[in-house]
């Protein structure tokens, strides 16, 4: 089974790449206009969600790789700092999200 999970993975992962930079755009243009401003945090909420649990595949399994979180502006090797400011821009995305969403 895990086999099969295996082999669906670097499709997923290739298009994930792909759409990543313009969900990004999305959720930033949406969050600066305040229009649909509770799903662009919730957005935001999962692209860093997505992005600690990659950075501690990669950080257990050993990988030596460069963060582009700023694009070509600053470049860092992944690590615990890395980790620790993704989970507290997880936590004030999540605050975000549900500050928004309260009627």
């Amino acid at each position: 089974m895990s086999l099969i999970i295996a082999s669906f993975l670097p499709p997923l992962a290739k298009a994930y790449g792909f759409v990543l930079p313009y969900f990004e755009l999305g959720a930033a243009l949406l969050l600066f206009s305040g229009f649909f401003a509770r799903w662009a945090s919730l957005a935001v909420t999962l692209m860093l969600l997505s992005f600690l649990f990659a950075m501690s595949i990669a950080i257990r399994r050993g990988y030596h790789l460069d963060c582009g979180c700023f694009g070509l502006l600053y470049r860092e090797p992944i690590g615990w700092p890395t980790l620790a400011r993704d989970s507290v821009l997880l936590v004030v995305a999540s605050s975000s999200s549900s500050l928004t969403m309260a009627p």
